[in-house]
């Protein structure tokens, strides 16, 4: 039977609380939840609830903004109950989608962690619409699925009812192709954001693309009100997103504890999760 070996690390979900704007902001620390092996994204629900995937345990935990956790799910696998490497998630105000990395699957579950359906990328007959190693995936405000393709280096769209759309990104796309792309997110916009590399590059939501810049050390990029926060191991900073060279803004972040090593964060209600 094959088995998994991790280092033990631990990564806590740092608040921040400010009284001021959130991208010209001083966040002070306010204290640490969560315990998890080795984890490798968060994100917040509308109703505030924190989903974690943490790949050290190949499971899914929800818990509250006290720490408590709700549930978990998964465990090392392969079938559509167990993960290899779920390395990333997306919530919307219905559903979670997790990027199950090894196994090839998009899971999605309702807002309890109830699975709903699984998308494999290997399952279907035209070669188009196959996707491997899915490093994330989001869904616009009217119900487009964007999957990065980690195998083949683009973005592979399908509509409300699974019905492939397309795919930009890819080597066969107009434009500069991607390199070596890491992380997708989405804006109340409906434009999708790709980290590739050093570089940010933006579409629309049919894969014309929009801009493109360049920002060293990224590992992360998250949605924010009117904003985007863009996340390096040891730097958060804001930009608006909505100019060819936007600016870019960064907190005073007071008090975080030493050796913290960012992997991602989110806004909420005047906190910053980190």
């Amino acid at each position: 039977m094959q088995t998994k070996s991790y280092i033990f690390s631990f990564l806590f979900i740092i608040l921040l609380t400010s009284r001021l704007l959130p991208q010209n902001a001083s966040y002070f620390y306010s204290e640490s939840i969560g315990n998890f092996k080795e984890a490798s994204d968060f994100y917040i629900s509308p109703s505030g609830l924190i989903f974690v995937t943490d790949t050290g345990n190949d499971v899914v935990i929800q818990i509250d903004t006290l720490g408590k956790i709700i549930k978990s799910t998964g465990g090392y696998g392969w079938s559509d109950n167990s993960f290899d490497d779920p390395i990333s998630i997306f919530v919307n105000p219905l559903y979670a989608y997790v990027s199950d990395h090894h196994n090839h699957k998009i899971k999605k579950f309702d807002r309890s962690l109830n699975l709903l359906s699984v998308f494999n990328g290997k399952e279907s007959n035209f070669q188009e619409e196959q996707f491997g190693y899915p490093l994330g995936a989001v869904v616009s405000s009217k119900g487009d699925l964007f999957i990065l393709d980690g195998e083949n280096s683009r973005i592979v769209k399908f509509d409300y009812f699974g019905n492939y759309s397309g795919s930009f990104g890819g080597f066969n796309s107009e434009g500069e192709p991607l390199i070596k792309p890491s992380k997708i997110s989405v804006t109340s916009e409906d434009n999708i954001l790709v980290l590739d590399r050093n570089k940010l590059r933006v579409y629309d939501g049919f894969g014309n693309t929009l801009y493109s810049f360049e920002r060293n050390n990224l590992v992360d990029i998250k949605p924010a009100s009117k904003s985007t926060i863009l996340i390096s191991p040891n730097q958060i900073t804001f930009t608006g997103l909505n100019i060819s060279e936007p600016e870019i803004i960064e907190p005073v972040l007071i008090d975080i504890p030493q050796n913290s090593e960012f992997i991602s964060a989110m806004l909420l209600t005047g906190k910053l999760y980190i």
